[in-house]
């Protein structure tokens, strides 16, 4: 007969099992058991969002269309150009080598310095019918290289005003270079002179262009396009990235 020795009755227990530790994080696991890491701006950033980018899409049309509105409500601005070419015929055809038109072509930037000063702008903008300093404010002479031509541009509401102020500047460009000469006891057939290669006669309009309509609604369009995408992936991070 078996003995039975006391306690073998009894029930043996199990050790229950006890939640392991998470080190490193003090959030949550994940389903899987992995621990999720705080998320960064640009977690916020790269994950796609498909809402977000139509409403940026629509954000992004709109700042393109109220830069085009802006950049074509722009006051106009017409430019009218004329070009006037320095000449001393008895120097040049008498010279041997390329000397003396380095030195004339020198003489144009002096007029061009002065263009902007009492002694041309004044005569200048009493033809065109403006103010010396409308006119000075409007025109900008410039030389090229080692030609001999001399730029006159003058920016204007109209065209015909642009146009006006350019070719009377032109004209005193011409007139005061005699003048100055003739006071000097220059003999006539010593003389250097301008005279115009073409007049201004087809102004450019600068603004408001098509053209610069839509640079201005491309620039635009694109900053708000990323800006609002940036914003509102940030703004509904949160909710994504649970």
């Amino acid at each position: 007969m078996a003995t039975t020795r006391p306690g073998d009755n009894a029930p043996i227990r199990q050790k229950s099992a006890e939640p392991t530790p998470l080190f490193g994080s003090d959030r949550e696991p994940r389903g899987n058991g992995v621990p999720s890491r705080p998320w960064t701006v640009w977690d916020a950033i790269k994950t796609f969002s498909l809402r977000n980018m139509v409403f940026a899409l629509v954000l992004g049309i709109l700042a393109a269309a109220g830069g085009a509105a802006l950049a074509m409500q722009q006051s106009a601005v017409y430019s009218g150009e004329a070009t006037l070419i320095i000449d001393q015929a008895k120097v040049l055809a008498e010279s041997k080598d390329e000397g003396a038109i380095l030195k004339i072509a020198f003489l144009k930037i002096k007029y061009a310095d002065l263009a902007k000063g009492p002694a041309i702008s004044g005569p200048a903008a009493e033809s065109a019918g403006v103010s010396q300093k409308k006119l000075s404010d409007a025109i900008l002479v410039t030389t090229t290289g080692q030609n001999l031509l001399l730029d006159v541009k003058a920016q204007a509401a109209t065209p015909a005003q642009s146009e006006r102020m350019a070719n009377a500047v032109g004209q005193s460009i011409i007139d005061y270079a005699d003048h100055e000469q003739q006071n000097l006891n220059v003999p006539a057939s010593d003389r250097y002179g301008f005279s115009f290669v073409q007049r201004a006669d087809s102004a450019t309009k600068l603004q408001p262009t098509a053209n610069k309509a839509l640079q201005a609604a491309l620039g635009l369009g694109v900053l708000g396009f990323g800006f609002a995408y940036v914003i509102l992936q940030l703004a509904t991070a949160s909710v994504r990235l649970r």
